[in-house]
């Protein structure tokens, strides 16, 4: 019987794809299966994982045509076996106890465990923990104290540190928006939780996240980080909508928590090149007349909140040259001060 299914979507994955390999072929163990699936890979990732037929126990290849994380991670959805399933990213690792720690709990059928991880760079390694000890929610305090962990919090931006029931899954048809490319793993996480009964946090480490350190230099381009953009203002004013629908002390900390995720994905606009504050202008007052932030602007003004000064200068008021000028270097700045630290 398999217990886990470990679903990794690979994309030209050529430079790190075999220390996932070599570590799922020293677990010598019937019970786990790791589907890899194989978004149109140009390079020569395929081949590589081929050689690891025989040594993997419960190894499975699905090839397809280029369509993206989400749409891969679904399809290794639906051809898992386990009765638990968890994602791996490529050019991440899982720690070499993490079964051996999930095993001790597996009786307890827990519809999702969920663990701690490590930011990994070449300088250092942080360990960004959940829990300072094993936790249990149930029904009791399930809505209470984990709703308020995702309208109010980061903590489950992420589902590559945890393991999720898939029965759960099936059963409830919850999948990846294969039409966004923002901010799916927190909108995934968010309808999950609208049906799981039992969950356990677990205060150990059990995912390696690597940073890539040459990130201040990436280049990005302009569709697609205000695709990002989009996403993430459709995706996080549902949480609000959600939240004032459900769970309504939690606006105000709910509102603000959301004013940074804009941040978070609007500010990637000041680190493309030739973007002048023209057309940063231009953006912003796109932006503003959505309807998602209407609704948000109506409701702060009602309210009387603030949110972070970056969000009220640049989205919730109209702008100003100066104000963005401002935050043109004040955030490049910022970024290379915080790369020279590390």
């Amino acid at each position: 019987m398999i217990k886990y299914s470990v679903i990794m979507p690979v994309y030209n994955a050529i430079n790190f794809i075999e220390e996932n390999l070599k570590m799922f072929a020293k677990l010598d163990r019937d019970d786990i299966e790791l589907i890899i699936v194989n978004d149109g890979s140009t390079d020569n990732s395929i081949n590589i994982i081929k050689t690891y037929r025989s040594k993997i126990k419960n190894l499975s290849i699905i090839n397809q045509e280029n369509r993206g994380v989400s749409y891969s991670r679904n399809i290794g959805i639906k051809n898992a076996k386990g009765k638990y399933v968890t994602f791996l990213d490529c050019d991440d690792s899982l720690e070499d106890n993490l079964f051996i720690e999930i095993d001790k709990i597996y009786a307890e059928d827990f519809d999702l465990i969920r663990y701690g991880f490590s930011n990994i760079t070449k300088k250092h390694a942080k360990k960004e923990k959940i829990a300072e000890k094993k936790e249990i929610y149930s029904k009791s305090n399930l809505n209470k104290e984990i709703f308020k962990l995702i309208y109010t919090t980061r903590k489950f931006n992420t589902v590559w540190n945890q393991v999720i029931k898939r029965e759960i899954i099936l059963k409830n048809n919850i999948y990846f928006d294969t039409n966004h490319k923002y901010a799916e793993d927190f909108e995934f996480n968010r309808n999950l939780l609208n049906y799981v009964d039992r969950i356990c946090f677990l205060p150990d480490c059990l995912y390696n996240y690597y940073i890539n350190e040459t990130s201040i230099s990436r280049k990005e381009i302009k569709d697609t980080v205000i695709k990002c953009i989009n996403d993430s203002i459709e995706i996080h004013t549902q949480t609000y909508i959600d939240c004032k629908q459900k769970n309504e002390e939690l606006l105000e900390d709910t509102f603000k928590n959301i004013s940074l995720e804009f941040q978070t994905t609007i500010r990637r606009l000041f680190f493309l090149e030739n973007m002048s504050v023209i057309e940063l202008s231009k953006i912003f007052n796109k932006l503003r007349s959505y309807d998602q932030v209407k609704m948000l602007v109506r409701e702060k003004e009602v309210h009387n909140w603030k949110s972070n000064m970056f969000i009220d200068n640049c989205i919730y008021k109209k702008n100003n040259y100066l104000g963005i000028l401002f935050y043109k270097y004040y955030f490049k700045i910022k970024k290379i001060i915080k790369y020279i630290l590390q």
